[in-house]
C-alpha cells in the first residue's frame, strides 16, 4: 500500500495517493506501533505527498513528529534519520525560515555523505537542496558551485532522464536567471522540460512546474 501510494504521488495522482497511504499508516499505527520503521517511512511518504499538494502545515507536523521518534528510536547517524531532516528542511524553506532551513540540510548532507558516501543519490539530493537553500539566500556563486557538482555526478550515476538530474537542471537553469544569464537558463529549461514532458508526462507536477518556470 505505501509502495502503491509513492507510485500514485510519483504520476500526480495526489488524492488517490492521500488516501492509500493514510490508510496504510492508519493500519500501522495498529499493528506495528508508532515507532516502527515502516509506520515512520509511511508518516514519511504522507508529509511529502501533502507537501505537493500545499498542505504544508500538516506535512510539517507529520515530519516533526517522525523525525522525534526516528532520532530516539534510531539514533543521529541512520540514513532514515537523515530523509527526515532533509524532509523538515524543506518544510521549513518552503515556510519563509531559510537559516533553519539552511541548517537543517547541512546536518542531513553531513550524515548523508559520512553514511552514504559523496556519489550516493541521496546525497546529491542534499546538495542540490542546499544549494536552492543557498540561492535564496543570496549566494548564488556557491548555490551554482554545488547545484552544477551535484549536477554532473547524477548525469554520470543516475543518468540524464532521471528525475534527481531533471532536477538539478531545473535549478541550474534558475541559479543562471537569479545571475541575469537568462539565454543559458532558457536553453537549459526548455531542455529539462523537453525530457519530462517525454518521460514523465505533459501533465505531471513536475513537468507543470517546469513549463511555469520558462514563463
Amino acid at each position: 500500500m505505501h509502495s502503491l501510494g509513492w507510485v500514485l504521488q510519483e504520476q500526480g495522482r495526489l488524492a488517490e495517493a492521500e488516501r492509500l497511504l493514510r490508510e496504510a499508516l492508519n493500519i500501522q499505527r495498529r499493528v506495528l506501533g508508532v515507532d516502527h520503521p515502516d509506520t515512520l517511512r509511511t508518516m514519511s511518504g504522507l508529509a511529502a505527498t501533502l507537501y505537493v499538494a500545499g498542505r504544508r502545515v500538516e506535512a510539517e507536523r507529520l515530519v516533526r513528529e517522525a523525525l522525534d521518534t526516528r532520532r530516539r528510536v534510531s539514533g543521529p547517524d541512520d540514513p532514515a534519520t537523515a530523509t527526515l531532516i532533509t524532509n523538515l528542511s524543506n518544510a521549513v524553506f518552503l515556510d519563509g525560515h531559510p537559516t533553519e532551513a539552511e541548517r537543517l540540510q547541512r546536518e542531513a548532507l553531513d550524515i548523508r555523505h559520512r553514511v552514504l558516501g559523496p556519489d550516493h543519490p541521496d546525497t546529491l539530493a542534499s546538495i542540490s537542496n542546499l544549494s536552492v537553500i543557498l540561492l535564496d539566500e543570496g549566494h548564488a556563486a556557491e548555490a551554482e558551485r554545488l547545484q552544477r557538482e551535484a549536477f554532473d555526478i547524477q548525469r554520470r550515476v543516475l543518468g540524464p532522464e532521471h528525475r534527481d538530474t531533471l532536477s538539478s537542471m531545473n535549478n541550474v537553469a534558475d541559479i543562471l536567471a537569479a545571475e541575469g544569464r537568462y539565454a543559458e537558463a532558457e536553453k537549459l529549461q526548455r531542455e529539462a522540460l523537453a525530457i519530462q514532458s517525454r518521460v514523465l508526462g505533459p501533465e505531471h507536477p513536475g513537468t507543470l512546474d517546469s513549463m511555469d518556470t520558462l514563463c
